[in-house]
């Protein structure tokens, strides 16, 4: 029996041995540097993996066993960074030129790493077109500038371009574990099907990657929510300490609000709203808010003062609000907006935009 249990150890450091692979990362400060010393560290948790090696003539040198892809960080005692993607058996040899204004390394031998700053200096160069306009408005009075029209058009034009880039660079690999920097610039409700391809891509490879694994919770909490998906109950106490459901209450079109007394945006949007329901409440609209709030006082005082004569609900825990975390909320205001069968036709649409979907959906019925 004690030959048998020793087989089985050796057999096993047999696999765990054979399994890694001899990786390095080595690389050069190009134009010089101050810094003595370079870490490698996991990406998500130092305790897991971290290594650090002097900088001498302004080069470094890391050697390790790696058994499975994943993503580290080369850092510096400065704060600085580099996301790195490194595969078993990579040499990785990496130029870091401190004089580049956006840091942005020269990779070699690490595909993954390559396309992290490939993707990263275009949006780099979107992002320069944008804040040059961004200049020219706060050079200039937009309000007497003869071209403030055609400057708002091409930071969209340019917006629209950043999106498509980064939509199709994600698209046409979208199992590369690289993605996973870029995927949650683009908005989960515009690009659902590309989240969706992405997770299920990642996921089944990569789910021992903390990063992934939160992608995947994201993206699942998102398919409960998509729209055209059947609206997940609320159930929840009422200012009054009642338990009130979502689907206790019949009406045309409904509007789930996510917010709270202590936030600026949600405050500042609920006159709008106010205004909302007094126009349609009689048509058919229902309101039912949800608060993030953790202070009972403070959230039915804010009822009262800013007049939300509608549905409320909420556990009074704040981000750890059941309800926000059903709906994968993790910003607010959020609003979902339901038929009269509660599915979510539309989301997060806001003033005038949102009292002309009401209002076309009710002339509709």
């Amino acid at each position: 029996m004690k030959l048998y249990y020793l087989l089985v150890i050796i057999f096993s450091f047999y696999i765990l041995t054979y399994s890694q692979k001899l990786t390095s990362v080595q690389g050069k400060f190009v134009d010089g540097t101050t810094e003595k010393t370079i870490f490698l560290e996991n990406f998500s948790d130092p305790k897991i993996f971290s290594l650090q090696s002097p900088i001498t003539n302004n080069s470094f040198s890391f050697q390790f066993n790696l058994d499975k892809e994943n993503i580290f960080k080369l850092k510096l005692n400065n704060g600085n960074f580099f996301a790195l993607i490194i595969k078993p058996g990579e040499k990785v040899q990496i130029n870091i030129y401190k004089s580049d204004r956006n840091f942005f390394p020269e990779i070699y031998g690490s595909e993954q790493s390559q396309k992290i700053y490939t993707i990263e200096s275009q949006l780099a160069r979107y992002k320069y077109q944008q804040d040059s306009i961004n200049m020219i408005f706060s050079q200039n009075n937009p309000t007497q500038n003869p071209g403030k029209e055609q400057l708002v058009q091409l930071y969209y034009q340019i917006e629209y371009e950043k999106n498509n880039y980064l939509a199709n660079a994600i698209g046409q690999q979208p199992a590369d574990l690289a993605n996973i920097f870029f995927i949650e610039r683009l908005n989960i409700d515009q690009y659902f099907p590309l989240y969706n391809l992405v997770d299920s891509m990642l996921y089944h490879k990569y789910k021992y990657i903390p990063a992934v694994e939160f992608f995947h919770q994201k993206v699942a909490s998102s398919k409960k929510t998509a729209i055209g998906s059947k609206a997940p109950d609320i159930e929840l106490p009422t200012p009054e300490g009642k338990k009130l459901s979502l689907y206790s209450l019949t009406g045309k079109i409904f509007i789930i609000d996510f917010w709270a007394s202590w936030c600026g945006p949600c405050r500042k949007e609920n006159p709008n709203m106010v205004k909302l329901y007094e126009e349609f409440k009689d048509k058919g609209l229902v309101i039912f808010g949800v608060s993030l709030d953790s202070d009972s006082l403070s959230w039915v005082r804010a009822i009262q003062v800013d007049k939300l004569n509608w549905y409320h609900v909420s556990d009074l825990k704040k981000w750890n609000s059941s309800a926000a975390k059903l709906y994968g909320v993790n910003s607010i205001p959020s609003t979902f907006i339901l038929d009269e069968n509660k599915i979510i036709i539309a989301k997060n649409l806001r003033g005038e935009q949102l009292r002309q979907f009401i209002a076309q959906k009710l002339k509709s019925q």
